[in-house]
């Protein structure tokens, strides 16, 4: 008798769930893809750098978006240094900001040390340590202002990469950058400069909206007249179908079209949660089925799962009675006058500006309030 024999690269989870990590199918991104790559054509054929900055909430993908770029630039031959951002602090300076900027530059780039030459010569404070660099980040935050030393390090680094046509730098998480915004001034004097125009680098961003609208309103902020706008939405529903079908295909394992319907009305397409929900109910199934009895205790580890890793870091910003305050917005699946939502309790009005203010709940409009994400309401609820 013969033993069945099962292929486990096949019949593993296909989600991926964890922060950061890249999804198997990168699904419903063709628009931004293809605009990228124009982008990158005009800079690799005509010498034209358009920067760009890639606009989307948390957990739209925008890093994995990064990573995408970053597989396309270089199988055309082009260097690139996916940068990820630090969250800076009042504490912190610019140059502090400039100077983590040079460092992965360094490190990123698919370039040995050996072959920086004149980047190195360049910068007081760096040192080749054995295969890689030493930077003594103390002595150069003294000696150098944010402007000259990010101006000075592009123009030398062009000396050693200028066989290239074009060389990417993808910024990733930019509105870390918050708390040191003239950064982006910084970033727009240095490529603006006559001597870094005519060079090979093409800068890229990734920010959330609200900080792009943030340094919009600054006085005389240049990111939004510099930087060529990418938006990245949540997946639509036939995306969503598709993201599902992909990963499922060949695993033995089927979701039911009024479960994989439910993913995105719970999710609404965000692409972090549906991975989330996915993976449990994956992880739920008996025999490759999924039943409605599965999707409900799915449905509550999703709940669980996303309130240990998102939530409870939202709600550290809000106060005991403004927790309170929320439980009461999340009963109400819709946008709700916020006199309906008080009813006979005792809450103080201002609590819901406060809310608003930190991003936690909605205001669509005057006087109504709202917490969107279904799952988080259900995170509310249930504590």
């Amino acid at each position: 008798m013969k033993t069945r024999r099962f292929d486990i690269h096949k019949i593993a989870n296909p989600f991926t769930p964890k922060s950061g990590m890249s999804p198997r199918y990168l699904v419903g991104r063709d628009k931004e893809i293809t605009e990228f790559s124009k982008i990158l054509e005009r800079s690799i054929n005509e010498g034209y750098n358009d920067h760009f900055i890639v606009l989307g909430e948390w957990g739209t993908g925008k890093t994995s978006l990064f990573k995408e770029f970053q597989s396309l630039a270089q199988m055309k031959g082009v260097p690139t240094a996916h940068i990820t951002t630090r969250v800076f602090t009042k504490d912190d300076k610019e140059v502090h900001g400039i100077v983590d900027v040079i460092e992965q530059l360094s490190e990123k780039l698919p370039i040995p040390s050996h072959k920086l030459k004149h980047f190195i010569e360049s910068l007081n404070g760096v040192n080749v340590l054995g295969s890689g660099l030493n930077f003594d980040k103390e002595h150069m935050i003294k000696n150098e202002s944010p402007l000259i030393l990010l101006l000075k390090t592009l123009k030398h680094l062009y000396q050693d990469l200028k066989t290239y046509k074009t060389v990417l730098i993808l910024v990733d998480d930019a509105q870390n950058f918050e708390a040191i915004s003239t950064i982006f001034m910084t970033f727009r004097q240095v490529l603006s400069d006559e001597q870094i125009v005519k060079t090979n680098f093409l800068f890229g961003l990734a920010c959330t909206p609200h900080a792009y609208r943030q340094f919009m309103t600054e006085r005389n902020h240049p990111i939004g007249r510099y930087f060529t706008r990418i938006h990245l939405g949540n997946l639509t529903e036939k995306d969503t179908q598709e993201l599902i079908a992909k990963n499922l295909k060949d695993t033995g394992v089927t979701f039911p079209q009024t479960t994989t319907k439910t993913v995105y009305e719970t999710t609404n397409g965000q692409p972090y949660e549906v991975q989330v929900y996915c993976s449990q109910l994956f992880d739920k199934q008996l025999k490759g089925k999924v039943t409605l009895e599965q999707q409900k205790l799915a449905e509550k580890a999703t709940i669980q799962y996303l309130g240990e890793s998102i939530f409870e870091g939202w709600l550290a910003k809000a106060s005991e009675k403004e927790k309170e305050t929320m439980k009461l917005i999340a009963k109400h699946n819709q946008p709700t006058k916020l006199q309906k939502i008080i009813g006979n309790h005792r809450i103080v009005a201002s609590n819901f500006e406060r809310l608003y203010e930190k991003l936690l709940i909605e205001k669509p409009q005057r006087g109504v309030y709202h917490i969107p994400d279904y799952f988080f309401r259900q995170y509310l609820l249930s504590k």
